[in-house]
């Protein structure tokens, strides 16, 4: 039988085969997004990527934050996953407040915005 991972991966292929996905944060996938205008893409779980961070990385709360902020919502091309935040009847904090609380509380340093992501910005506004 396979994984709920592997059944979302081969619905994703047949929706979109041009769909990104990160191997490395199998274990945070959750599902497929689609809206009107958008192909459909992987869904992946914000709380479990930045658990999978802290675990696998040995990072901080703050630190995989600020990673997850950065260098992985911050990625910007088209067939890109998208991130939910999961409510569940354990507490928790939205990202807005865990991001705000990371810059605050981190070492100062503002990752750069990739170049692509902007010139892909201009051209869509172009387009």
């Amino acid at each position: 039988m396979q994984s709920i991972a592997d059944q979302i991966l081969l619905a994703l292929a047949d929706a979109n085969d041009q769909a990104l996905v990160m191997d490395e944060f199998k274990g945070a996938l959750i599902g497929t997004a689609s809206r009107f205008g958008m192909d459909t893409v992987a869904l992946y779980d914000r709380d479990k990527i930045i658990k999978i961070l802290m675990e696998r990385d040995q990072m901080t709360e703050e630190e995989a934050i600020e990673h997850f902020d950065y260098n992985i919502i911050g990625t910007g091309a088209d067939n890109v996953p998208v991130f939910a935040t999961v409510f569940t009847e354990e507490p928790c904090r939205p990202p807005s407040v865990l991001s705000a609380a990371s810059r605050s509380k981190g070492s100062g340093r503002r990752a750069r915005q990739p170049a692509a992501r902007s010139a892909a910005s201009r051209d869509r506004k172009r387009g």
